[in-house]
């Protein structure tokens, strides 16, 4: 878009009539290179006087805008591509490029980065959080983000994200779908699960409190035997579908983990190492059976023939496993929130349990699971007294209480 550099200075002009009406010149001197444009054409000398004015105190202000031709795709775009993408995990990438493209652009389209106010933004967030809170929460942050850019750098004179709240929205627990499971539901599901094609997905999830982007990018170079850990530095994704036409990307289908502190060595429970092992020994068979077919890819949750399981595939079967046992209905991701509101409950150490998720502030953690307190009895109603004064330990291996996973599963022990 702009590439000149520093404004060393600027001048604007005496009021000149022409043809069209009354108008005045502004210019702009860069480093290499000066630039005008002319603003205008004022019907009368007096609007034009009045124009003159607010642009030179906008200047003494540092409030000035560059140029108010660029529409708000030109500059998303920019901002986007230019700006943040070298600075974004995939995942965040993804994420913003969905709300650019999806929200952004289509609502204000035919408009002027410099026209958009704070009512807008409003209503924007508004429509979205009706349809999803948590791409209003992605959008929201997006927007104060990219509007704080550029105010800095005279893309508007005034940020229209300052001040605007979103509404948190409140978890409403149905009677057809909890959010998290019980202990005792908990331990019933891994061993109604043991012997399908669930068991070891299940138990990354619930025992090791694993996304599933992470769960099917795992591989079984990731496993340290001897130690009893395992490597969580990857996962896997796809380009999300959009409701607009979005230029295609060049798809990477292993990613870097959801954010730094995603990558992460956790301690093994012997009874998920006894799993792994076993699928181990059923991946050396069909990779000895199938030796022109097989791709020899080394991910633990793969098909028959070695290739990797996408996020959906797990679905149907998990939903199917649910109704078939009399089980409350549950998301994939509600296993990884029982996980936490289970050891939670167990009083585990907080920033133990939030280094272990990958999450990079034990505070997102509370924040985000300390609202389970209502869904299971007897939860600690405040995870705020079990934040002790920090002390140097080592976190490389996040070792979880034997006595926890024992109640839950007898032979879940380390």
């Amino acid at each position: 878009m702009r590439g000149n550099g520093c404004l060393l200075g600027w001048e604007v002009s005496k009021i000149s009539k022409s043809n069209r009406g009354y108008r005045f010149e502004i210019t702009f001197t860069f480093q290499h290179e000066s630039q005008s444009r002319w603003k205008g054409e004022f019907d009368t000398l007096k609007d034009a006087e009045t124009e003159r004015d607010k642009v030179v105190a906008a200047f003494y202000n540092n409030t000035f805008i560059m140029d108010e031709t660029i529409s708000v795709s030109e500059f998303y775009l920019h901002w986007l591509e230019e700006i943040k993408r070298p600075y974004l995990k995939h995942d965040s990438y993804l994420s913003y490029r969905n709300c650019v493209y999806n929200y952004i652009m289509p609502y204000w389209k035919g408009k002027t980065i410099c026209q958009i106010d704070q009512k807008s933004v409003e209503t924007l967030l508004f429509v979205t959080a009706e349809r999803s809170y948590s791409v209003a929460r992605n959008l929201k942050a997006l927007l104060t983000t990219s509007m704080k850019y550029a105010l800095e750098n005279h893309f508007i004179s005034t940020d229209p994200s300052i001040g605007i709240r979103l509404k948190r929205k409140k978890a409403v627990v149905s009677g057809h779908q909890q959010a998290v499971y019980s202990q005792w539901q908990m331990r019933r599901l891994l061993i109604c699960s043991k012997g399908t094609s669930l068991y070891l997905p299940i138990l990354f999830a619930a025992l090791l409190g694993l996304r599933m982007g992470e769960i099917i990018g795992l591989k079984y170079s990731d496993v340290n035997y001897m130690q009893k850990t395992i490597h969580i530095q990857r996962q896997l994704r796809a380009a999300p579908k959009s409701s607009v036409e979005i230029p295609p990307i060049k798809l990477k289908q292993e990613v870097s983990t959801k954010t730094p502190a995603g990558d992460r060595v956790l301690k093994l429970p012997q009874i998920v190492l006894e799993a792994v092992m076993k699928e181990r020994t059923r991946y050396e068979m069909l990779r000895d059976r199938r030796k022109k077919a097989f791709q020899d890819l080394d991910f633990i949750c793969c098909s028959s023939y070695g290739k990797p399981r996408s996020k959906n595939y797990f679905w149907e079967p998990f939903k199917d496993l649910l109704r078939s046992h009399g089980f409350p209905d549950i998301k994939w991701h509600g296993l990884r929130h029982s996980y936490t509101t289970l050891l939670l409950k167990e009083n585990c150490n907080l920033r133990e349990v939030s280094r272990s998720l990958g999450h990079t502030k034990a505070s997102f953690t509370a924040d985000v699971y300390a609202d389970m307190a209502t869904i299971i009895r007897g939860i600690i109603p405040d995870v705020d007294q079990y934040l002790p004064e920090y002390k140097s330990s080592d976190y490389s291996h996040v070792l979880f209480p034997e006595a926890y996973l024992r109640k839950l599963l007898p032979e879940a022990c380390i």
